[in-house]
């Protein structure tokens, strides 16, 4: 028969971090609860970081439900200005966290974003989505990161203000992934590729171009 397993409620409070691990002082506080059957998966509940700068959340709502095709994506972090993640990543001035990603729809055609990140230089803008193929299930994603806040600074002139993103995917009932598309477009060139991956996990082709024309005016 079918196993179904169902968390009811998972509660943590007060679990002090180690100041190693978290970078300074904190204690976790969480509140889940999840299921996994025949007829769909499902997860929610929040997770809370407290720390000498604040208190940081994140909440999530996680639903497949295959009778009916439902697919539902709903996370929101939060962290105010000197919150954990921002100290994890070395940023010296410690920004504040807002990042979401929001989805609905079904598993044959969904559509999402993920959007926000720790303010200018250091966050993402990129829409989702997941359809029905003849031969799988095509995944595409396309939007823009900022990331030179979290890069050398060597390096971030290269990327400049953002880098554009995009990725197409078809992933066979087999269990191999085509990559039909990846792109990037950053300042100093353009990355676009194809690729093949068999149900093993191997890269059994792949072709990549690389364009660096303004790249010289960096050097130095």
């Amino acid at each position: 028969p079918p196993v179904a397993v169902r968390l009811a409620t998972l509660r943590v409070a007060g679990l002090a971090l180690d100041r190693q691990l978290a970078g300074q002082a904190a204690t976790l506080d969480a509140e889940l609860q999840a299921s996994v059957s025949k007829a769909s998966a499902t997860a929610r509940g929040w997770v809370t970081a407290s720390g000498t700068g604040g208190t940081g959340r994140l909440d999530l709502d996680l639903a497949v439900v295959p009778a009916d095709g439902t697919l539902r994506a709903e996370l929101r972090a939060s962290e105010p200005e000197g919150g954990l993640v921002a100290g994890l990543l070395g940023l010296p001035d410690r920004p504040p966290l807002s990042l979401t990603l929001t989805g609905d729809g079904t598993l044959a055609a969904w559509k999402g974003r993920l959007a926000g990140g720790l303010g200018a230089g250091a966050e993402t803008d990129l829409r989702l989505s997941v359809s029905a193929a003849a031969d799988g299930t095509r995944v595409t994603v396309d939007g823009a990161a900022a990331v030179r806040r979290l890069v050398p600074d060597t390096v971030g002139p290269l990327l400049g203000p953002s880098v554009e993103l995009g990725l197409t995917a078809l992933a066979a009932s087999d269990g191999a992934v085509e990559v039909q598309r990846v792109a990037a477009r950053a300042a100093a060139g353009t990355l676009d590729g194809t690729a093949r991956i068999d149900p093993a996990g191997r890269i059994v082709a792949a072709d990549i171009t690389v364009a660096a024309p303004e790249l010289g005016r960096f050097a130095g």
